[in-house]
C-alpha cells in the first residue's frame, strides 16, 4: 500500500472514531439528531483538516512556531464552514423563533421556505451572509487554536498535564476567543435574520453593518448575549478539545501497535523461511 493510500486510510479511521466520540445520544428527541446529522461530520472534518495542517501542512511554509496554529485555524475553518453554509442556514432557521407559538418551525416548514428563497433570490442565495460567518467562524477558529496551542505549550513546560489541563486550555481558549468575536456573531445573526425576511432588502455588508449599529445602538450593542455565549462556549470548547486529545491518542497507540504486530510478523515470516 503506497503512503498516500494509508494516509487516507489513517484519516478514514480517525473521522470514525471522532464521529463516535463527538456523538451525542438522540434521547433528547430530533433537535439532537439534526444537530448530529449537521454538526458531527462538520465538526469533525474541521478538526482533523486542521491537525493536517497543523503537523504537515504549514510547518514547511511558515516558520513561527506561534503563527501556524492561527493560520491553520482560520484556514480549516474557513474551508468548512464555506461547504456546510445551506445546512447550517437550515440548522439556523429550525432554531429561531417562529411566527406563532402554534405554528413551530419544523425540517419540513423550513426546506419549504428554502426553496422559495432559491426560486427568488436563486441557489447562490444559500451562501449569503457567508462572509459574516467566515469574519465570526475563521477569526474564532484562529484567535482560539493560536491561544489553545500557546496555553497548552505554558502548563506542559511547567510540568502540568493531563486531560485537566487540556480543558482548562481549550475553555480558557474559547472564552478569550468568544469575547474578542461576539461582534461578529450579533453581525452574523442580524444577517441570517434579513435574509429569511420576506423583503428584498439589500444584504448590507460586514464594516458599513458594524458602523451602523454603534451609531445607532451604541457599542454594547455588538455584545448583546455575550454571557450566555462564554457559558455555552468555554465548556464546549474545552470538552471538543479533551475529546479530540483523547481520541488522537487513542488512535496514535493503535497504530503503533498495529505496526509493531506487523512488524514482528515480517520478522517470523523471513526467519520460517530461511
Amino acid at each position: 500500500m503506497c503512503g498516500k493510500q494509508k494516509a487516507f486510510l489513517d484519516y478514514g479511521r480517525a473521522l470514525v472514531l471522532l464521529c463516535k466520540c463527538l456523538s451525542l445520544r438522540p434521547k433528547a428527541g430530533n433537535g439532537l439528531i439534526r444537530f448530529r446529522f449537521i454538526g458531527v461530520p462538520s465538526s469533525t472534518s474541521y478538526i482533523l483538516t486542521y491537525d493536517h495542517l497543523l503537523n504537515k501542512v504549514l510547518p514547511p511554509l511558515i516558520s513561527s512556531p506561534a503563527l501556524i496554529p492561527l493560520v491553520a485555524g482560520v484556514t480549516a475553518r474557513s474551508v468548512i464552514s464555506t461547504i456546510v453554509s445551506p445546512l447550517e442556514l437550515v440548522r439556523t432557521n429550525l432554531q429561531s423563533t417562529p411566527p406563532t407559538p402554534g405554528q413551530p418551525h419544523t425540517l419540513r416548514s423550513v426546506l419549504s421556505s428554502i426553496r422559495m428563497l432559491i426560486q427568488l433570490r436563486g441557489v447562490f442565495s444559500l451562501w449569503r451572509g457567508l462572509s459574516a460567518t467566515l469574519w465570526r467562524d475563521s477569526t474564532f477558529s484562529g484567535l482560539y487554536w493560536a491561544s489553545y496551542e500557546a496555553w497548552k505549550r505554558n502548563f506542559t513546560r511547567r510540568g502540568y498535564e493531563g486531560v485537566s489541563f487540556t480543558f482548562l486550555s481549550g475553555a480558557i481558549s474559547g472564552s478569550t476567543a468568544a469575547l474578542l468575536t461576539s461582534p461578529f456573531d450579533v453581525l452574523k445573526t442580524r444577517r441570517q435574520a434579513l435574509l429569511m425576511s420576506p423583503t428584498n432588502a439589500p444584504m448590507p455588508k460586514t464594516i458599513p453593518l458594524i458602523l451602523h449599529v454603534i451609531a445607532t445602538e451604541g457599542p454594547s450593542a455588538l455584545y448583546t448575549g455575550i454571557t450566555p455565549r462564554i457559558v455555552k462556549i468555554a465548556p464546549a470548547c474545552g470538552l471538543m478539545i479533551t475529546c479530540f486529545e483523547v481520541c488522537k491518542h487513542v488512535v496514535s497507540n493503535s497504530f503503533r501497535l498495529l505496526r509493531f504486530h506487523q512488524g514482528i510478523g515480517k520478522l517470523l515470516t523471513k526467519s520460517s523461511d530461511q
